[in-house]
């Protein structure tokens, strides 16, 4: 039963000089001690049951509340309280729980210092005691993935439920670093999150983007930008426009003739590519009307041609110059275009012959050609 101890006298009658039987009785919260004589239960008047009874007796059951034993598990699952008889040593117990933590014995004192470990050295309960539960923390392990990136940060062993350091931010070529992100995606907060297991945590990275500039050098339109990731390819602008001229590549200095491989190179930092121009050719055609064959010149834009020599001849005729449609060919004018000159001739004896409307282009001083 529990609480208060149950009634607590007994009476006997004598019967032909019997013995008084040793009742046992019992009390969830108490000890039973023995029948006594008084009801002050002292030790002198504990009652002797091997002596014969000659009358009438009243005997006093003695009674010693147990001592509580309370485990204080400082947070880990709860262990029952012990009632133990005073002078009797406690039970020890399941050991408790504790997530992130590993039990380490029950100790006399709150600080669990060492050497007060109970169950190590147990000692006769006498009065209401409290047993605490002693943990030691998980240790985890930290691993820091940099994903391409250097120097890569040392692991680190935590203890359950603390903080990690935040490493050294490592670099990689080409890009930004953007922060350590967990196997799910999400960025670690090195202030706010604690360890509570085995940890990888990745660096993540950008690729960090340059701008590339097309210099026209000369052409229109001037400037052309591009934005490009790092080590990735540029594409080949629409060429730029020059008259008379045409962009035969693209290179890397102003004045330079390095060319610029768009199908091989990658961009690894801001760039700057120039275009170079090359001149158009064209052709000037010598029509001789007849006269004797003079060979086509080949002239670069703004050039000029040269007069050819020997003039052709005809036979009965007189050469009398190259002619642009109905004016005279001035070889002092700038090739802008393909044009064809025409001889033109005197008859022998007085008449014109040929050097009317040839083909392609303006006379004389003007521009050949627009």
């Amino acid at each position: 039963m529990e609480g208060l101890p149950p009634q607590n006298k007994k009476t006997y009658t004598a019967f032909n000089n019997e013995q008084a039987d040793d009742l046992k009785v019992s009390c969830d919260d108490y000890t039973f001690k023995g029948w006594y004589t008084d009801a002050g239960c002292t030790d002198v008047n504990k009652y002797d049951f091997t002596q014969i009874l000659t009358g009438k007796v009243d005997l006093y059951a003695k009674w010693e509340e147990k001592a509580v034993v309370t485990f204080d598990t400082k947070g880990g699952s709860n262990i029952p309280q012990q009632k133990v008889e005073k002078g009797k040593n406690a039970v020890r117990p399941a050991d408790p729980t504790n997530e992130g933590y590993d039990f380490d014995g029950w100790y006399t004192d709150p600080e669990c210092t060492d050497g007060n470990n109970y169950f190590n050295q147990p000692q006769p309960i006498t009065a209401n005691t409290t047993l605490y539960a002693k943990w030691k923390a998980r240790k985890y392990t930290v691993t820091f993935d940099a994903n391409g990136g250097s120097p890569t940060p040392d692991q680190q062993v935590v203890e359950y439920n603390k903080t990690v350091d935040k490493p050294e931010d490592p670099k990689k070529e080409g890009c930004t670093f953007k922060g350590w992100m967990t196997d799910g995606g999400d960025e670690f907060d090195f202030v706010n999150e604690h360890i509570t297991k085995n940890t990888t945590l990745f660096a993540k990275w950008e690729e960090n983007e340059f701008t590339v500039t097309f210099n026209a050098n000369g052409g229109k339109p001037s400037l052309v930008t591009r934005k490009v990731k790092y080590n990735y390819p540029v594409e080949k602008p629409a060429d730029p426009i020059m008259e008379g001229y045409y962009v035969e590549k693209w290179v890397k200095t102003q004045d330079g003739d390095e060319e610029f491989k768009f199908d091989q190179e990658l961009i690894t930092g801001d760039t700057t590519l120039y275009a170079k121009w090359k001149a158009e050719e064209y052709t000037v055609t010598f029509d001789s009307d007849g006269g004797s064959a003079v060979a086509a010149q080949s002239i670069s834009y703004n050039g000029k041609a040269a007069e050819p020599t020997p003039a052709p001849d005809k036979n009965g005729y007189k050469f009398d110059g190259w002619y642009l449609g109905n004016e005279k060919y001035d070889f002092n004018t700038p090739v802008k275009a393909n044009i064809t000159l025409k001889a033109h001739w005197i008859e022998n004896g007085g008449g014109n012959s040929g050097g009317g409307d040839a083909g392609g282009g303006n006379a004389g001083g003007g521009d050949a050609g627009g």
